[in-house]
């Protein structure tokens, strides 16, 4: 069975390799440290995920930079999480860190459920 893939942005390796364990039984899980190194993947190597679960404040490029630069040109959602609340957002949807695991599977599973592979 092919996974659908979600690819995870945060500079705090804590987040990135948490968020991975949790979901790497159900999702294939690509990590990446900051907006500029993911936008890269997507853009010049054409790797597209199902989902993008991104951090706001990251070094070379933030989370608004690289969600606008996505909804530009592909249709992947798109979760934004963050200890910050932006005034603006242009995620699928937001999450304030702290998080509950469970209520992030909740909004992964309501993004990409019906998306074929």
């Amino acid at each position: 069975m092919n996974k659908k893939q979600i690819f995870i942005v945060d500079d705090n390796k804590d987040i990135r390799e948490g968020l991975a364990i949790f979901l790497e039984n159900d999702y294939q899980v690509f990590c990446f440290c900051d907006g500029s190194e993911v936008w890269t993947e997507m853009n010049g190597k054409n790797h597209l995920p199902n989902l993008l679960i991104t951090d706001w404040e990251m070094p070379k490029m933030d989370g608004i930079n690289l969600i606008e630069l996505v909804k530009s040109k592909f249709s992947t959602p798109v979760i934004m999480i963050s200890g910050c609340s932006p005034d603006y957002c242009p995620a699928d949807c937001f999450i304030k860190k702290p998080f509950d695991c469970f209520s992030l599977l909740g909004e992964i599973e309501r993004l990409v459920g019906k998306q074929p592979f």
